[in-house]
């Protein structure tokens, strides 16, 4: 299976996240097929919270950050080449799907990225303040029409 790899440069990944709880869960089964994620980091971030990331399950690799605090995409061959990895699972928003179509290719030539697979969730993210009160959408219907999937999704004003 890919490697699930997460790009978070100032490691404000959730603990709780469903990812780190299925490799928890999983990693002494032989035939599991859940890998253990590794989180790209900065390298200046808290070595506390390093530590506290480690121990909940996941591999932290801090790297050094561009002058805009991002992981580099010209810096990701050499970070996956170095980390010796060949098959990676990436997931993110457009600027992580960006970043990575380009990225330039491998040290041996062969492209960085060699599928893509986009996931669409009817829901808000949001900007990251939980006070946000988001519709939640309900699904009504999906259609693939030529290469665009249209999605029409009713709105929920949650209390």
């Amino acid at each position: 299976p890919p490697q699930p790899l997460i790009l978070d440069p100032q490691l404000r990944f959730p603990i709780e996240a469903r990812i780190l709880s299925e490799w928890n869960d999983n990693k002494d089964d032989p035939n599991q097929i859940v890998r253990q994620p590794w989180i790209i980091c900065g390298d200046t971030v808290d070595r506390e919270r390093v530590d506290k990331v480690e121990e909940a399950g996941a591999k932290v690799v801090p790297v050094q950050l561009d002058s805009h605090g991002r992981i580099s995409p010209n810096s990701l061959p050499s970070i996956l080449t170095s980390l010796n990895l060949k098959s990676v699972m990436v997931e993110g928003g457009s600027r992580i799907l960006s970043s990575f179509l380009h990225a330039p290719p491998r040290e041996d030539g062969s492209p960085l990225v060699d599928s893509v697979i986009v996931t669409v969730a009817p829901m808000f993210i949001g900007d990251g303040d939980e006070n946000t009160n988001l519709p939640i959408l309900k699904t009504v219907h999906t259609e693939v029409m030529g290469r665009d999937a249209v999605m029409v999704c009713e709105v929920h004003i949650s209390p």
